[in-house]
């Protein structure tokens, strides 16, 4: 996994990027002064755009046509979607600015062979993904506790790899961020205390509690944690 953006996990076989631009700034407010150089003061972080170029070329098994699709899609549903990359490095809330592509070399069907794309991505405040949840709590606090969440549950699952080595990177990251960032945060913590313990019983007493507290999440908390505990167990 090169990066996440929510459930899009970009890879070889989705949409890989061979360039990660990121351009930061800072705004500082000024006022002029007779003689002297203006007085300067701080006032916030201004705009941080990341931009991924990448190409797809399906016919060297180079990502796919259908996931430019998925993130143009992303793109019309207007969302912030959360960016992590393959470390559980959580960058914040982003949401999809731009996506141009570029087609070359097409078949006698108008099919491209490569398609070269250059997506924008722009960071929003963090209670963005509150105030999607739809439970009213639109607060900075109620957004820096499901970002921390993500970072649990990252960090658990990359402590876990550590340990088990047939166990996958990739995919054991890739589900577990999938799940934290939809998961109520009660859940992810069962999870999480689950997935910590490597003890059977305490992984199904907080695979209970998972389900008990986000029944729409409970199989998806299932298959990660049943999915290390196999590994553990050696089976």
């Amino acid at each position: 996994m090169m990066l996440s953006l929510d459930h899009f996990v970009f890879s070889l076989t989705t949409a890989p990027y061979k360039e990660l631009q990121r351009q930061r700034n800072w705004k500082h407010a000024t006022s002029s002064r007779v003689g002297t150089r203006a007085a300067s003061q701080y006032v916030a972080p201004g705009d941080d755009t990341i931009t991924l170029a990448g190409m797809v070329a399906a016919d060297n098994k180079i990502g796919t046509r259908a996931s430019l699709d998925d993130l143009a899609k992303m793109g019309d549903a207007g969302d912030a979607y959360v960016l992590v990359d393959g470390m559980g490095t959580v960058f914040g809330a982003f949401i999809i600015d731009g996506l141009n592509e570029t087609a070359t070399y097409h078949t006698s069907e108008g099919i491209p062979r490569k398609i070269e794309f250059n997506l924008t991505l722009k960071r929003v405040a963090d209670e963005t993904l509150a105030a999607q949840q739809g439970d009213g709590k639109k607060t900075e606090d109620a957004a820096a506790s499901r970002l921390n969440d993500i970072k649990a549950v990252s960090r658990v699952a990359s402590d876990a790899v550590d340990r088990v080595k047939s166990l996958s990177l990739n995919s054991i990251k890739a589900g577990a961020i999938t799940v934290a960032a939809t998961m109520a945060p009660g859940a992810a913590e069962a999870a999480i205390k689950g997935l910590s313990t490597g003890n059977g019983a305490a992984l199904d007493k907080a695979l209970g509690a998972a389900k008990d507290i986000s029944s729409g999440n409970g199989e998806a908390i299932a298959g990660i944690v049943s999915y290390i505990l196999e590994k553990t167990s050696g089976t």
